[in-house]
């Protein structure tokens, strides 16, 4: 191996430090037979344990735990310690990338330092974060809450869903949403509609989207008159639209989305010929009241759906006490 000036002061500094901080034992499963447990976790979050432990013991307060997998990504300058956590029905992964000594000191870390702390909800890749070793980052151990929260469109609104169509999957990435919920039919063919890399949310039928920023919004006299909402790869298409008949103000937009990029599209070209579009195009209804952080977006897919269509899901929108 080559001995650089960055691995030779990061290991110089590795061993100026207290060896409960940054010497695991990397290649040894942990001998404890404690095993890592939601309550575990929740009672590391209360009172500062968590950033205390980290401090004190870093990895080395993990690694007590007989069920922490260790995840080696040759292409990160991060590894990883993980571990599956059930609570109440759902299913999480804590994750715990930590910095490796041959790249740390590069970017302003020591080797095996903790990066940071984080749960994921399986299903839906919610994710919060617990504890960052960046302070740009904001870390939030309020874990209760974060477990707490429920994935379903109901708990904000009822509404008619177009015939042969329903309420799937529910998303907190791959979107330019904070959060959506999908309308699909049960076949799902949409899946086999030929795409690149573009986010699910871009071929989809349609879905609900939930975004939480105020300055996207325009009103005038409490009536939504424009947007900003705006993706790489995606772009407002149409002139907005007031729709009448909302239970709040309501503004329709086309938008119009990448399926492809140019790469992609060039290789797709050369298998299969121009035999599809590179190009989706989906109707947008905003609806939004005015110095509320929440709104919502019904957007529907046009090879399936009809503006009014469209319209007509909108209208048949009523909020729950919880949506605003």
């Amino acid at each position: 191996m080559k001995i650089t000036l960055e691995l030779f002061l990061s290991i110089f500094l590795y061993l100026l430090t207290p060896s409960t901080t940054l010497s695991p034992n990397l290649n040894v499963c942990p001998s404890s037979n404690q095993t890592m447990t939601m309550e575990t976790l929740i009672q590391l979050c209360n009172d500062n344990n968590l950033s205390q432990l980290i401090q004190q013991k870093g990895l080395n307060g993990f690694l007590i735990y007989k069920n922490m997998e260790h995840i080696k990504n040759e292409y990160s300058l991060t590894w990883m310690y993980t571990c599956n956590l059930s609570y109440q029905n759902k299913e999480y992964e804590l994750q715990i990338p930590y910095w490796l000594p041959e790249t740390a000191l590069k970017y302003g870390h020591l080797g095996y330092e903790i990066d940071s702390v984080a749960l994921v909800e399986l299903e839906t890749k919610d994710m919060q974060l617990l504890y960052s070793s960046e302070p740009r980052f904001t870390a939030n151990t309020d874990i209760l809450s974060f477990l707490a929260k429920q994935y379903h469109m109901e708990q904000y609104m009822t509404l008619s869903l177009p015939e042969n169509y329903y309420l799937g999957h529910y998303n907190t990435i791959d979107s330019i949403f904070d959060e959506w919920q999908i309308i699909t039919d049960k076949a799902e063919i949409y899946k086999e509609i030929p795409h690149g890399s573009a986010p699910e949310s871009w071929y989809a039928p349609g879905g609900i989207g939930i975004f939480n920023n105020i300055d996207l919004l325009y009103f005038e006299n409490g009536n939504l008159t424009n947007i900003s909402l705006l993706g790489n790869h995606s772009w407002i298409s149409s002139e907005p639209e007031p729709i009448d008949g909302c239970e709040v103000s309501a503004l329709l937009v086309e938008y119009s989305c990448d399926l492809f990029t140019l790469p992609e599209w060039e290789e797709y070209k050369k298998q299969y010929g121009e035999t599809t579009s590179s190009t989706s195009h989906f109707w947008y209804i905003f609806l939004a009241k005015e110095n509320n952080p929440k709104s919502y977006v019904v957007f529907l897919n046009q090879n399936y759906f009809t503006k009014e269509d469209a319209i007509h899901l909108a209208q048949s929108i009523h909020f729950t006490e919880k949506a605003f």
